[in-house]
Parts: structure tokens; sequence; C-alpha cells
């Protein structure tokens, strides 16, 4: 649920700063509603279904958040310290055939992956 927590956590932070918001667009992964953002935020009408494909501002949002992340994976500097942890772990999508065996190359006793997996 990184997802639900970040949205709620930057619709709390505007509306913090002095913001009204009165529409909020959200590009959601699977069943938009199990996240319920309108009955935490009652005043605000969230637009989720598809809104990546319908909306050009959540597309080009989508497109800001994608190129911030893949420039903060080229940048990672790895807290562990094996040689062996750089090299190529693709897109870092959990469908990317790169991304999933360079996590199943580096896992540890099955139950521990680098601290980049979660990102």
């Amino acid at each position: 649920m990184k997802f639900h927590d970040s949205a709620i956590g930057l619709v709390n932070r505007v509306l913090n700063m002095g913001f009204l918001l009165t529409e909020v667009y959200l590009d959601i992964v699977g069943d938009a509603e199990k996240y319920r953002m309108s009955e935490r935020f009652p005043g605000i009408k969230f637009v989720v279904a598809k809104a990546d494909s319908l909306y050009p501002v959540v597309s080009g949002a989508s497109i800001v958040a994608k190129v911030t992340r893949d420039r903060a994976l080229w940048e990672w500097v790895f807290d562990e310290t094996a040689d062996n942890l750089h090299g190529n772990f693709g897109s870092g999508y959990s469908g990317d055939p790169d991304t999933k065996a360079w996590l199943k190359d580096h896992k540890h006793l099955g139950f521990w992956i680098p601290i980049i997996g979660p990102f």
C-alpha cells in the first residue's frame, strides 16, 4: 500500500500548506475502490479510472515521476558493500525481466533483498 500512503501524505501536505483542493487525479494500479480516498477527504473529488490515459495532467505527472525515479536509480549509492550488488538491475519495475533476475540473484536466504529492492 505504498501508493496509498504516498497519495494520502501528498494530499495532506498540500492541504497543510493552505491550498484548497477540489479535485485530485490519481493513476491507480488495481482496484480504485479499495483506496477509499473520498472517505478520508470528503470535500475532494478523486478521479482515478484510467487517469493516465484520459487526462494530460496525469500523463505529464507520470512521465516526470518515471524520469525522476529512473535518475534516482542510476545515481543510487548502495549501502551494501559487496561489489556484486552493482550491475544491470533493469528499470526497477517488478515486471521487468532484468529487475526480476537481479533481485533473484541478489537475495539472501530467500528473505533478504538489497535496500534498493522496495524502490
